[in-house]
């Protein structure tokens, strides 16, 4: 049978043309056999074998489309990975929540000092604070003489440059931190961040086992009672930088 394409492009020529009628008429091209004239088992075998044909072709056809659809959805997840990573982790992490699934469950494994490896929950947070009280304090270091020499907020040129006034007197003896709240606020921290001085992560933070999640939420809740907090807790390392990198501009920015 004479496919419509070959037959559509093969009748744009005239010559194209008479040539494929006389073969038809010799019988050098097979169509489909008369309905009227061919017997009912004869029509029946070339109907069944055009419908397999045009089901096989169809099928490649759409496999050839959902695999085209494939590889265009994965070039558009690795061009967002890399132009905005953080959204990427958001939008994986709540699709995978969407569909039942959680997050690794914590750290399975961790090397000792000694080069050997521990598991177990509390080996591991045994063998994380041997690693952060073995590590040496964090220094910062002035790269270039273009960084900025002072906080934004220390410039003395004029009087109001710190709004100072009383401290509202609220009463809060109702109020505690839940654990529901605390795990909400340290599962919530946003990923890849730099560490502050203990050199501790967020990511590692998150993946404490439960003890070491009790301990802080008690230490939280003592904190809120006595309305202290630890003075090396306030803390932090700042680097400031000259807006968009440009040393004549006078904004600066802190991280």
């Amino acid at each position: 049978m004479l496919s419509a394409k070959k037959t559509k492009k093969e009748l744009k020529d005239e010559a194209k043309a008479r040539e494929t009628l006389e073969a038809l008429r010799r019988g050098g091209h097979q169509g489909p056999p008369n309905k009227q004239d061919a017997k009912a088992e004869e029509w029946a075998t070339w109907l069944t074998q055009e419908t397999k044909k045009y089901k096989g072709e169809a099928r490649q056809c759409v496999q050839e489309h959902e695999s085209q659809a494939k590889v265009k959805r994965t070039n558009k997840m690795v061009k967002e990975y890399w132009s905005n990573q953080k959204q990427y982790h958001k939008k994986i992490y709540r699709a995978a929540q969407e569909n039942g699934r959680t997050p690794s469950s914590g750290i399975q494994a961790m090397k000792e000092r000694e080069e050997k490896l521990a598991t177990g929950e509390q080996r591991i947070a045994d063998t994380l604070m041997e690693h952060l009280e073995a590590s040496a304090p964090y220094n910062m270091q002035q790269r270039d003489d273009r960084e900025v020499g002072g906080f934004p907020w220390s410039d003395d040129s004029r009087e109001d440059h710190v709004v100072t006034g009383p401290r509202p007197t609220i009463t809060t003896d109702h109020l505690g931190v839940h654990k529901e709240a605390y795990l909400r606020a340290v599962y919530g921290m946003n990923n890849n961040k730099a560490p502050g001085p203990t050199r501790v992560s967020n990511e590692i933070l998150k993946h404490m086992p439960e003890e070491f999640h009790d301990q802080l939420h008690r230490l939280m809740q003592e904190m809120w009672r006595n309305k202290h907090v630890p003075t090396n807790w306030k803390e932090g390392t700042f680097c400031l930088h000259h807006k968009k990198n440009d040393p004549t501009e006078q904004r600066t920015t802190g991280r």
